[in-house]
């Protein structure tokens, strides 16, 4: 159920991507999808946007955040540090759970070059695609 909660708040802040996939082939009315293949693409909107940023964002700008000088904005993540947050939900939500929570914020917090972050960013991928992979309207 969490799982669920989880892909609906992200469907909100993937809209535009939503939009975009309305030019896609559409299955035959009353043709019942996977619940797996659903939450798939979903999944790989958000990750093709979060990846495509990451990848887009030059090495010396990776650290960036606004200045407290242009707003309320002491305290706010940069750029890098909201992967790194990407990171450690995605192992949060995508986790198996019928076994204990690993906590990885530790192990999230030891990444500071962007290509260790990229890579993180796209492990976190692709661990929640093979969670989601196992989702049966049965479970």
């Amino acid at each position: 159920m969490r799982i669920a909660a989880s892909l609906a708040l992200a469907c909100c802040l993937a809209a535009p991507a939503l939009a975009a996939a309305q030019d896609a082939p559409k299955p035959a009315v009353g043709t019942p999808q996977p619940p797996a293949h659903v939450y798939n693409k979903l999944l790989s909107m958000m990750e093709k946007q979060f990846v495509d940023a990451a990848e887009a964002m030059p090495e010396d700008k990776f650290d960036f955040a606004p200045p407290t000088t242009a707003g309320e904005f002491k305290g706010v993540r940069s750029f890098s540090g909201q992967l790194k947050h990407i990171v450690e939900a995605n192992g949060y939500f995508f986790h198996d759970p019928t076994k204990p929570m690993v906590d990885n914020r530790a192990d999230v917090e030891k990444l500071k070059t962007r290509a260790e972050i990229i890579a993180a960013l796209k492990q976190s991928f692709a661990d929640a695609h093979a969670y989601v992979d196992t989702i049966t309207p049965e479970n």
